[in-house]
């Protein structure tokens, strides 16, 4: 997927260019609120107003993983679990990494 020219398929052209799309698009900032976060390099976002910078994914500014830990923490602080059901989730988390990283 590095060149533009990609041949073969339509899927490869296909989720060539979706990445593309992801890469090139403005997010919200959560500092000022405004829709300037650009990609500055892989993984590094920064927003052209404020200058807030952030760490995100490669082709997008927050992950499905990272989204899911937001929320976990979140309603961790407002008490929605008890210590025991976010170690378990925790743990599953964790584990999921582990059998993704062996494919």
């Amino acid at each position: 997927m590095v060149n533009a020219s990609i041949r073969y398929g339509a899927s490869l052209r296909k989720r060539y260019n979706s990445i593309k799309e992801k890469k090139r698009a403005k997010y919200m900032c959560n500092s000022c609120g405004r829709n300037d976060v650009v990609r500055i390099s892989t993984s590094i976002w920064q927003c052209r107003h404020c200058n807030a910078m952030y760490a995100g994914g490669a082709y997008s500014l927050s992950t499905q993983r990272g989204e899911v830990a937001i929320r976990l923490i979140k309603e961790l602080k407002e008490n929605r679990y008890n210590k025991e059901e976010a170690m378990r989730a925790v743990e599953f988390l964790t584990k999921s990494e582990e059998v993704e990283g062996k494919k």
